[in-house]
């Protein structure tokens, strides 16, 4: 079972994804694991896989084909300030 966080962030990005494939007619999609697989102390794993594998598993959602240079992080935080996105780390 998922921490509180997990399962917060986990909802977050299947929100984001329904929401996105409504506005643009696309179907976005959650990467399955998001980040478990390849983050953190699994970063080598990225090492051994195909350009066409990183792409599934880069990011938190998976654009649609039409969008093929799209990457898409989510971050549910209650207060972000706008100049946090102009940093390599937004936090």
């Amino acid at each position: 079972m998922p921490s509180r966080q997990k399962a917060k962030g986990n909802n977050f990005e299947r929100t984001i994804a329904k929401h996105l494939s409504d506005v643009f007619n696309y179907n976005f999609e959650r990467v399955p694991t998001s980040g478990a697989m390849t983050g953190g102390m699994n970063s080598y794993v990225l090492d051994r896989l195909s350009e066409s594998q990183k792409l599934l598993l880069e990011g938190d959602l998976i654009p649609p084909d039409e969008l093929p240079n799209l990457k898409i992080e989510c971050k549910s935080l209650k207060k972000i300030s706008f100049s946090s996105f102009l940093t390599k780390n937004a936090t």
